[in-house]
């Protein structure tokens, strides 16, 4: 555990930090989440569902995360992902005093002690204030060209009813007699892909996933063409999408979008007020998707990048 003091106008704040420990720890991260969205929606950086996407995805195996307490209240968590990528949520009040310059230092302290210490580290800042820009310089880092924009619609309106070709059917994943199609289609539209059908085991038993909020293509054929996966976050009425795709050889005829516009369509009746969802903005298909659906940009996440040595210091 380290302490950090940090000096502010009428205020010392001390912070504590401690390595994750498991489910109760994931969590309390989301309650972290879920109060900003609370009090910032939509002008947040994560979902629930993000870090329960994650942790299905076994990031947590080679990962490391930490959490910061000020005093017994929890302020902040960040998590590093191979091959040296942080993100990071931090309470509002905290952001832009000492606690984001502990953060880089236990991230470059994680990345330099790998046993083969990446040539490139990677921090994710959403809507990065001059503070942060300031701070992410003066350690050697630049704003690389490609980021990830975040889009937002609202559910409280009427969506437009999906179309689909002849003999192509929409319907919710129905449970595990599903999963084998379920995993093609996500390891076809992300070729390479790391899914399993035991990592999708673990995707059926997260707390925030609902099968009726995972929608599926289905081809003539029966297989599974095209996926669109809603987290919801119940308490602010959030619903994200991830993942969506759609397999090779059923590209640009549709599919994707009304995939899209069932599961929203299906979210909306769960109460949902809200749909997010991020792109790369280097993909000019996922962007004209989105915005084929209504969704409109609010925010971004912006990946600053440094050089390291061989052995992972600072250039």
């Amino acid at each position: 555990m380290t302490v950090i003091v940090g000096c502010q106008p009428y205020a010392v704040r001390v912070y504590m930090r401690r390595a994750y420990e498991g489910s109760h720890d994931l969590r309390a991260m989301q309650r972290l989440v879920s109060a900003a969205w609370e009090m910032e929606g939509p002008r947040v950086g994560v979902h629930v569902g993000d870090l329960e996407w994650w942790i299905v995805l076994e990031r947590q195996q080679s990962s490391v995360i930490s959490l910061w307490y000020a005093r017994d209240q929890l302020v902040a968590w960040a998590w590093v992902s191979p091959p040296a990528e942080l993100d990071q949520h931090i309470q509002a009040q905290h952001r832009n005093g000492p606690l984001y310059e502990e953060i880089l230092d236990w991230f470059e302290a994680v990345t330099a002690s790998k046993p083969n210490p990446p040539h490139e580290s990677t921090a994710f800042q959403f809507e990065p204030t001059a503070t942060h820009i300031w701070l992410l310089e003066g350690r050697g880092y630049r704003r690389a060209d490609r980021g990830y924009v975040h889009h937002a619609r609202s559910l409280t309106e009427p969506l437009p009813d999906p179309s689909i070709p002849d003999g192509f059917g929409l319907r919710h994943v129905r449970g595990p007699d599903d999963i084998e199609r379920r995993v093609a289609v996500h390891r076809s539209a992300f070729a390479p892909s790391r899914m399993t059908a035991e990592r999708y085991q673990k995707v059926l038993a997260s707390r925030h996933y609902r099968s009726e909020l995972d929608w599926v293509a289905v081809a003539p054929t029966g297989e599974f063409a095209s996926f669109c996966n809603i987290w919801l976050d119940p308490g602010n009425a959030v619903a994200l999408l991830e993942p969506v795709g759609t397999a090779d050889g059923f590209r640009k005829m549709g599919l994707g979008r009304a995939v899209c516009l069932a599961a929203l369509a299906a979210a909306a009746g769960e109460g949902a007020r809200t749909a997010v969802v991020l792109s790369a903005d280097d993909n000019p298909g996922s962007l004209a998707l989105y915005r084929s659906l209504g969704f409109e940009e609010y925010g971004r996440t912006d990946r600053f990048t440094k050089r390291l040595s061989v052995e992972g210091s600072r250039p």
